[in-house]
């Protein structure tokens, strides 16, 4: 068992790397790690409202539009399993495009400071999505 330094945290010494789990530390159990599921990542989808240096700033409806409808399918990946992987893979367009239009905006509609963190954001929300949309894929890519 691996100990930690702060309970119920994610600390340098917890981090096991990999995007694709989730790592904790526990009193009881040192570090805890876990994959990251369909839940986790329909838990922390992206909001740009919540992204701090674009709080104040409008963000271009287009854009909102893509990362609703991506929010959208994540949400209905979780509901119905069997579509997941077709869902998922919807989504990350989404992303993707919505990753395109922030790139195009910069300077233009919002700060440079708002688009870096949206490109950040963009960039995780996507590790979150191929993390369980790699797990649906069956063995010899069926």
């Amino acid at each position: 068992m691996r100990t930690c330094e702060h309970v119920d945290t994610v600390t340098a010494g917890c981090d096991d790397g990999n995007a694709c789990t989730s790592d904790a530390c526990s009193a009881t159990q040192g570090c805890v790690t876990q994959p990251i599921t369909l839940a986790d990542v329909n838990r922390g989808f992206i909001d740009p409202l919540q992204t701090p240096p674009c709080s104040q700033e409008q963000i271009p409806r287009p854009i909102e539009k893509l990362l609703d409808k991506a929010a959208t399918l994540v949400t209905r990946a979780g509901r119905t399993p069997a579509k997941a992987d077709r869902l998922l893979r919807r989504a990350s367009g989404r992303l993707r495009k919505a990753a395109k239009n922030v790139s195009k905006a910069r300077g233009r509609s919002f700060s440079t400071e708002c688009v870096t963190a949206l490109d950040a954001a963009l960039g995780q929300a996507q590790t979150r999505l191929q993390c369980p949309l790699s797990a649906t894929v069956s063995p010899g890519g069926e």
